[in-house]
């Protein structure tokens, strides 16, 4: 009886943080999702900043609740249970002058009430669509921006995926993907332990599969928002196997391509010239000017399908459980 009064306590201050917590848009919270981890448009996530000053509620050492003040501005992102009631929320706490996560604090993420079994609703996408499982919202924002019509949700921990069958099920998935993080290099069991919770989801009635993202050269571990940062959105959409509708690159992912040096990709032969190999490093300062120049070249070109584009390297290997593009596209 007392550890559900306990609990009961903590789901209230959990709620009390939500309710004080405020929109991203012109936040210290939107600096840190745009500036630290390029996730454009966070205002559309399902996030609140709690900005120094607001009030919330906190048990005391006698179990009552009391007002508190918040002294650092906070990320906040609420676990729901499988009823869609708030229980709980995960602050991430913020550097007031550089907008990244803080460093004096022993840990910048702390959690509130009962994040057990339940899941941070990041994006709600179609039904009878894809629903992807992150562990951390950071990963789950690289994912939502990725997927704009996908549900993603976020686990809080990694051994809390395997609780989350009632919540999958509630949305209709068509197919469930846990977005695992790549720690081989380091000796971890986290992909063991991922392919664990991908087990016992499949125990509870969630077909499920498990994708990791492949190693960047000179990381230890490699998640989703890392391949967001240092490749850029292009690679990280076809490393999930995402394309246009239309089987053909963006102008965007034409940019990608041509800036990132260690990819060694080649733009179409009919608009590969000597000035854009020379500039290369004026390009990677002007991508607004190059855009505009490609586009214009693309419409001049009439180019449309992705086979006119060509590779100086072997295509890279597609993430795990999922299919390569080109057997997508066979299967059109």
């Amino acid at each position: 009886m007392e550890h559900i009064t306990e609990l009961k306590q903590k789901i209230k201050s959990a709620q009390s943080i939500m309710k004080s917590a405020i929109p991203t848009s012109n936040t210290l919270a939107e600096r840190y999702l745009k500036e630290h981890r390029r996730i454009e448009n966070p205002e559309r996530l399902n996030m609140r900043f709690l900005p120094k000053g607001a009030k919330w509620l906190d048990a005391d050492s006698n179990g009552k609740l009391v007002e508190k003040v918040n002294k650092i501005p906070a990320l906040v992102i609420p676990a729901r249970n499988e009823k869609g009631d708030v229980t709980g929320v995960q602050r991430i706490y913020l550097d007031e002058n550089t907008a990244n996560k803080n460093t004096f604090m022993k840990t910048a993420k702390l959690s509130k009430g009962q994040i057990q079994s339940c899941a941070g609703v990041i994006q709600k996408g179609d039904k009878q669509g894809f629903l992807y499982i992150a562990e951390g919202p950071e990963t789950g924002a690289s994912i939502a921006m990725a997927n704009p019509n996908a549900t993603v949700l976020v686990s809080f921990g990694l051994s809390n995926i395997q609780n989350l069958a009632k919540i999958i099920k509630n949305h209709y998935p068509k197919e469930v993907i846990i977005a695992g993080d790549n720690d081989s290099q380091t000796g971890s069991k986290t992909f063991e332990l991922t392919q664990k919770a991908c087990d016992a989801l499949k125990e509870k009635g969630v077909q499920a599969m498990v994708i990791i993202p492949k190693q960047i050269k000179g990381f230890e571990k490699t998640d989703w928002n890392d391949v967001l940062k240092v490749q850029g959105i292009s690679e990280l959409r076809r490393q999930l196997h995402l394309e246009d509708i239309s089987g053909s690159k963006s102008t965007q992912m034409l940019i990608d391509d041509f800036i990132a040096n260690e990819k060694h990709i080649e733009l179409p032969k009919n608009i590969l010239n000597d000035k854009f190999k020379d500039n290369i490093l004026e390009v990677k300062k002007d991508q607004e000017l190059m855009s505009k120049d490609i586009e214009k070249i693309i419409q001049n070109n009439n180019i449309k399908s992705s086979e006119q584009y060509i590779s100086v390297s072997e295509p890279q290997k597609p993430a795990i459980n999922i299919k390569s593009n080109k057997e997508l596209i066979l299967e059109r």
